[in-house]
């Protein structure tokens, strides 16, 4: 799990509240629910929004087709 600076530092980035819910990936990436509603993997290479929406962000993480955004 992510460090609650590392976690505030996403959050400055992200430009909103988020709350971390794990890691995934092999990268251990940060899964974070952003106070939209979206899901968000946070890493070293920056953010990346999964889908708009969380019921659409939980769709796209079971069929591995996200959204590519980063930002």
């Amino acid at each position: 799990m992510a460090f609650p600076a590392y976690v505030r530092s996403l959050e400055k980035r992200l430009g909103m509240s988020a709350l971390p819910v794990d890691t995934a990936l092999s990268t251990e990436e940060v899964v974070l629910l952003a106070g939209n509603g979206d899901i968000v993997l946070g890493g070293d290479a920056g953010l990346q929004r999964v889908a708009h929406g969380f019921e659409e962000a939980v769709r796209a993480l079971i069929s591995g087709d996200w959204d590519m955004t980063f930002f």
